[in-house]
């Protein structure tokens, strides 16, 4: 091992919040090589620090003995929060390798999430550290592959949502700043193990066509937009005849939608030309 491996993971191994903060911008693979070159006991005090979805993306690439102690050692609902973001296959080999009390724990912890946000919500999420500078803000946005809208997320160290910094405050503040020193705005935050019927009737979509999924430890894990919740909104049982009045409500329901899309819109260009 040469100096710089093992300054590396001495660094990991002491300073496991920074390291994770750093780890976060990597390719999975190189987070799951870091997790494999540390003894067991270091790589879950960094995965405990990790975000939720740079640890999903790692665990498939470690080998089954390594992914497997993660899994038995976590705490079951950041277990389950993991094993619910894996795709089918990863999940299955996953599960066959932990003991049988634990598989039957998140075997059933998955089935009560299977209407929830963590199921439907977006894991691939575009998100700031409140320790970045607005230089290192703005070149991040620049490279991002979709655009994040007129609100940009802002977590600490530990991935804990802060609260959402608006576009044009970043164009407007000293490129050595750090976010943390902007005046952030509170934004309504969902909980992932929520019933996705359920929030489909929050207040807070009159105003955001998305909104954030948080975990119990309000550690950003997702993403949810508005669309994806059409769904699965309860239905309404409508007296009468049915014919005009279903007509009627369906042309507001429309209406509603487009406006807020308009708006929405709106607010983004004028924020971009600020």
């Amino acid at each position: 091992m040469s100096i710089g491996e093992t300054l590396a993971r001495q660094f990991c191994e002491r300073h496991p919040e920074a390291a994770a903060a750093a780890l976060e911008g990597l390719p999975p693979a190189d987070v799951a090589a870091t997790l494999l070159a540390m003894d067991e006991d270091a790589a879950m005090a960094l995965v405990r620090c990790m975000p939720r979805p740079t640890v999903t993306h790692a665990v498939p690439r470690l080998s089954p003995d390594r992914a497997t102690a993660i899994l038995e050692r976590l705490p079951l609902r950041d277990a389950l929060d993991i094993v619910a973001r894996l795709a089918t296959p990863a999940r299955a080999a996953c599960l066959a390798g932990l003991s049988p009390q634990r598989a039957v724990a998140l075997g059933q912890g998955l089935e009560r999430r299977s209407d929830t946000l963590a199921e439907v919500m977006e894991v691939d999420v575009f998100n700031l550290s409140e320790d970045a500078t607005v230089a290192q803000a703005l070149e991040a946005l620049a490279q991002a592959h979709e655009d994040p809208g007129c609100h940009l997320l802002v977590s600490d160290t530990a991935g804990r949502l802060q609260g959402a910094l608006a576009v044009r405050d970043l164009y407007r503040a000293h490129a050595g700043s750090h976010l943390g020193s902007l005046p952030l705005h509170p934004i309504a935050r969902l909980p992932a193990d929520a019933r996705a019927a359920g929030i489909a009737q929050h207040d807070a979509w009159l105003r955001f066509t998305r909104l954030p999924v948080v975990d119990g430890g309000g550690r950003l894990v997702g993403m949810i937009h508005r669309e994806r919740l059409q769904d699965r909104r309860p239905t309404v049982p409508r007296s009468g005849s049915g014919g005009v009045l279903d007509m009627l409500l369906a042309l507001l329901e429309g209406y509603a939608s487009a406006h807020v899309a308009v708006v929405d819109l709106f607010l983004h260009r004028g924020t971009r030309r600020g």
